[in-house]
């Protein structure tokens, strides 16, 4: 009786809560027909890989055609000569695309002339006060077109123009008719100095001549929608509530997984509503210069916190992270810094509620998913992807963008077409259920040496272990198999719904069995080849022969994917006593030449705990590459560490200098003047952006006020509390 009214209880709420959506008009619109996609890529799509527990299903469970086609398999066998016939030769799949430098000119001015410059032109184009910049350097520079392709589908690429900090990217950008404006290294600047040079500077002159603008940072990817507002739009509105405060002079975001903590990542900032922005980001970098060892994502919220005056987002002053993060306070909690100190009384003139105070707004995380392990909602309009060390894991970010379906390219990146691709037939799991990493490790080798053998793009397998899902970048350090020439796809490729699938494009799979190996395709079409092993055949013959199956045969040398299983004892009970040890590796004295080179230049990780396996979240920390690298520089420390205890190593403080031009805090401010004035007649001229009314998100008003935080997609009415 007690779960009958229960239930009752819980259809009646959400009857309520459902007419209260439809009736503010804030019920979720989802798309009513979507186009069924292409027969080819519903098969491509059941083939695929496993990725999710809930997906793990036999082929023949997956789609009704196979099933009836893996019944119709052709039984006989047909001889092949494969013992003394030559491999093909390699063809790299993965080519580096760097560019060669090409000249520009105008990247020769000072970075002061050449911001001017490029925003003058947005201004004069645009007729509108409101450009959007973010930094690239080296790490991005291969993100250029496909950061600008985000934009240009969002809506916002007229007014972006980049920041860049390293020459080659420059002139990168200005070849492919880029905005850009290229900030040399100062002689006595570290690498974090002309980082925060890029944000910061940059971000002072803009204020300085009262001009807004949205900042975003290379590593944020912005799904694709078919309509509805930008992250700009959404930003835009945030800055033109009063639901925090009247006149507000920013909107900025909060993490995904903590609402108490403000991302830098990106903000929009309206500087002509309140000019005490140039201040902020003056003081702001001015104290990371005299700071060495401070990060500005603890600065920035330290201060921000301090600056709030309004209570409907004072809940963030519960966390105060000014002390943790290393932030000198007195007893009372309040910063000693004099520079901080003053930025705080001019932004606070009155007290709480009070006119005059320097009022801010916050995105919460729903919209702009900010996370080391990020997950996107409906409402998601862009994806900050973190990594647990500030300013590393630019490669393991990418990554984390394409096993997220975010990662923009070119259309030959989503074509599946004839002979391209090799995926593993299955999951890469141990056949027996042990703890068996070093056979996880070998398999994903001889993956990766069959498509560098076969010419194939690899599609990186779906990985298993003691039950807990893997990424096979976890295992393998993508960069060495670049360096191999192989080109490589994440294993949520064919679930991807940008694919372009030919007409023609067909899905063959290849086993290698006790025998040889036999293959079949999506129509039932198939044979079995006869090697005629022997007991002195090796593990790197029996995938040799696989190779030459895969050329011999029309129907795996033509097929768009090609899904090769290399452990003929797969799906077979196995004794406990007797775990296939075996099969999981080859001794360095038998493996051939082709295997033995991929063997020695792929470079592993070992396997690392985590108990959040159970859920598919995937991680830039947990990238190969990213993890050896902060082992090397772990060790690196340690090594100076124990030679500077030692004596041998003489411990040097550098003092933090002024210096000249963009270091030196006068310097900065005459060049703010400066670019000020020289845009003045260009600002004028300008009209500010429209506010554009964006009413989505499953949230009433109540929500906003209850919780503090502004409400996606919200634009102040008339039910607005307060209104």
């Amino acid at each position: 009786m007690k779960l009958h009214r229960a239930a009752a209880a819980a259809a009646a709420t959400f009857a309520l809560f459902t007419a209260l959506l439809e009736r503010s008009n804030l019920a979720p619109e989802l798309p009513v027909h979507e186009p069924p996609p292409p027969a080819t890529l519903e098969l491509a799509r059941a083939l695929a890989p496993c990725t999710e527990p809930q997906r793990c299903a036999s082929v023949d469970r997956r789609s009704l055609k196979l099933k009836k086609a893996l019944q119709h398999i052709q039984t006989a066998a047909k001889k092949l000569r494969w013992r003394d016939a030559p491999l093909p030769s390699v063809q790299p799949t993965f080519l580096n695309t760097t560019r060669g430098a090409a000249r520009c000119s105008s990247l020769d001015a000072p970075f002061e002339t050449q911001l001017e410059e490029v925003v003058r032109e947005i201004l004069r184009r645009t007729h509108t006060n409101e450009v959007v910049f973010t930094i690239v350097d080296q790490a991005y520079g291969d993100l250029l077109e496909a950061n600008f392709e985000m934009a240009r589908k969002a809506g916002f690429s007229d007014g972006l123009f980049y920041v860049s900090l390293d020459r080659h990217t420059a002139e990168d950008a200005c070849s492919q008719k880029k905005r850009v404006a290229f900030l040399a290294k100062p002689r006595t600047a570290s690498t974090k100095d002309v980082v925060y040079l890029g944000k910061y500077y940059a971000a002072m002159l803009l204020c300085k001549a009262r001009i807004r603008f949205f900042f975003w940072e290379m590593d944020l990817w912005l799904p694709p929608r078919p309509s509805g507002p930008s992250v700009v739009d959404v930003f835009r509105a945030a800055a033109a509530t009063d639901t925090a405060g009247l006149n507000p002079g920013s909107a900025w975001a909060l993490h995904e997984d903590n609402p108490y903590t403000i991302n830098i990542g990106l903000y929009y900032i309206a500087s002509d509503t309140d000019g005490r922005s140039y201040d902020l980001f003056d003081t702001l970098l001015d104290y990371l210069r005299r700071h060495p060892h401070a990060f500005d994502q603890g600065l920035v919220n330290c201060v921000l916190k301090k600056v709030i005056s309004h209570p409907r987002i004072n809940y963030i002053k519960d966390r105060d992270n000014c002390k943790v993060d290393g932030f000198d306070t007195d007893e009372r909690g309040h910063l000693v810094d004099g520079a901080l100190q003053s930025l705080i009384l001019k932004t606070r003139p009155g007290k709480m509620m009070g006119t005059g105070n320097y009022n801010f707004t916050l995105v919460d995380g729903v919209v702009a998913a900010s996370y080391a392990l990020p997950f996107l909602f409906r409402d998601t309009l862009a994806v900050h992807v973190l990594s647990s060390v500030p300013l590393s894991s630019s490669f393991g970010k990418k990554v984390v963008a394409k096993e997220l379906m975010l990662w923009e390219d070119g259309d030959d990146y989503f074509h599946v077409r004839r002979g391209r691709f090799l995926a593993l037939d299955g999951v890469l799991a141990s056949s027996s259920g042990a703890d068996d990493f070093v056979y996880l490790k070998n398999r994903l080798t001889e993956l990766c040496a069959l498509a560098r053998q076969t010419n194939r793009i690899l599609i990186l397998p779906a990985t298993w272990h003691l039950s807990r899902r893997l990424q096979a970048w976890e295992l393998v350090e993508l960069a060495s198999l670049e360096r191999l020439g192989v080109g490589w796809r994440e294993a949520t490729y064919l679930a991807n719904p940008r694919l372009k699938v030919d007409e023609d494009a067909t899905f063959v799979s290849l086993k290698l069995t006790e025998q040889g190996a036999s293959v079949v395709d999506v129509n039932g079409d198939g044979a079995h080849y006869d090697a005629a092993f022997t007991g002195e055949d090796t593990r790197s013959a029996h995938l040799r022969f696989l190779v030459h199956v895969s050329l011999h045969d029309r129907r795996c040398r033509d097929a768009a994917v090609l899904f090769v299983d290399v452990d003929p004892q797969r799906g077979l009970a196995v004794a406990p006593a007797r775990t296939p040890f075996e099969t999981r590796a080859i001794t360095d004295g038998k493996r051939e030449p082709w295997l033995a080179s991929v063997y020695n230049h792929l470079t592993f990780c070992d396997y690392k705990h985590r108990e959040k396996r159970r859920v598919a979240l995937v991680g830039a920390a947990f990238e190969c590459g990213g993890q050896n690298a902060g082992k090397r520089k772990l060790a690196d420390d340690m090594r100076k560490k124990m030679l500077r205890r030692a004596g041998k190593l003489p411990k040097v403080v550098e003092a933090v200098r002024e210096g000249r031009g963009s270091l030196s805090v006068e310097g900065r401010r005459r060049a703010a003047a400066q670019f000020a004035e020289s845009l003045k007649d260009d600002v004028s001229n300008t009209k500010p952006p429209p506010i554009k009314e964006v009413a989505f998100g499953p949230y009433p008003d109540a929500f906003a006020h209850a919780f503090g935080f502004w409400e996606p997609g919200h634009v102040k009415t008339a039910n607005s509390p307060g209104g």
